[in-house]
């Protein structure tokens, strides 16, 4: 299996978690523990092998998958709204590299990225 395709497959598998969760939670935000266990349960991924931040509309990070299937926002640390593919989202983008404060790299504006800097790109 190619990469793209198993981060494609994992994807699936958040969103079918993000919708029952969200029916679930309604507008409140959804703790990052919940997701994780449902993940789980729903495919045969272990716990943290996974990551629901790689699946964030304002969270990207150096792996040259991260942000290729935004499904969720982080809205404070262990706390997020499923708002599923193709969302018209608006906001920053942020990075948080180890060790080093969080940037903003980029922005949404009506459902479209924009990247000042790509960390996937940098070295």
């Amino acid at each position: 299996m190619k990469n793209s395709d198993y981060y494609s497959n994992v994807a699936k598998y958040y969103e079918q978690v993000g919708e029952k969760l969200k029916n679930k939670y309604g507008e409140k935000p959804i703790p990052k523990h919940i997701i994780e266990k449902e993940f789980c349960n729903l495919s045969n991924y272990a716990k943290g092998g996974v990551l629901v931040t790689d699946y964030c509309y304002n969270l990207i990070n150096k792996a040259k998958y991260s942000f290729q299937h935004s499904l969720f926002e982080r809205i404070g640390r262990g706390l997020f709204y499923y708002l599923g593919p193709g969302y018209n989202y608006n906001g920053e983008i942020t990075w948080k590299p180890k060790g080093k404060k969080k940037s903003v790299v980029g922005y949404w504006r009506n459902g479209k990225w924009y990247l000042d800097n790509d960390p996937r790109k940098s070295t």
